[in-house]
């Protein structure tokens, strides 16, 4: 008879279905870099540069004041929608239809918000776009755990730091003059992009 602590074998099994996870595929870490950098995009691209200047384009006076009132409605909403969404995706079993739905989702909310040309339209179309785009996120970020061994999820979560700087540079020239010239309309359309390549092959 083997003599173990009553953990051993537990430990064991569990380091043995560790090494015993299959690699994650070639097309993953290409497909993790994209999903996040259109996220960031939309986070800091619309939401830190474009927002702030359609906001002043539509009430100079107030604009900090509404650009608050707006950013913390809007924050309710993202801390409502990301648990929610992924303790629903961890239900269902699947995490694709999630990071399709909230992706394509997005662009009608970030058509809705360059058309909007009230405080109160930009702060619905802005709550539409950080729920959907929360949606998304939960998904996006369950990849990794739901796909990688543990020994290789270092490697697997470092293109969310390249994503978060190239969503944000690329969306850094069109917060200039151009957009405070279109009343940012322009700036805020041109970030409309497929969030849904994102996908994990799941």
């Amino acid at each position: 008879m083997a003599l173990s602590s009553p953990g051993t074998g537990n430990a064991a099994a569990t380091s043995s279905r560790t090494s015993a996870a299959p690699a994650p595929g070639r097309g993953l870490l290409p497909l993790l870099l994209v999903g996040n950098t259109a996220m960031y995009s939309l986070y800091i691209g619309v939401g830190g540069i474009l927002l702030a200047l359609q906001v002043e384009h539509v009430d100079p006076v107030h604009k900090v004041s509404n650009f608050g009132l707006i950013a913390g409605v809007s924050a309710i909403f993202a801390t409502v929608f990301n648990p929610v969404a992924g303790a629903l995706s961890d239900r269902s079993g699947r995490r694709n239809p999630w990071i399709l739905g909230g992706g394509l989702a997005a662009v009608p909310a970030m058509f809705l918000l360059g058309l909007a040309d009230t405080v109160l339209l930009i702060t619905i179309a802005w709550c539409l776009g950080q729920a959907v785009m929360n949606v998304y996120q939960a998904a996006l970020t369950s990849v990794v755990p739901d796909r990688v061994p543990t020994t290789a999820r270092g490697k697997c979560t470092a293109p969310r730091g390249p994503g978060q700087t190239r969503g944000a540079t690329p969306r850094a020239p069109p917060g200039g003059p151009a957009p405070a010239r279109l009343g940012c309309r322009g700036g805020t359309h041109v970030s409309c992009r497929g969030e849904s390549v994102g996908c994990d092959h799941r």
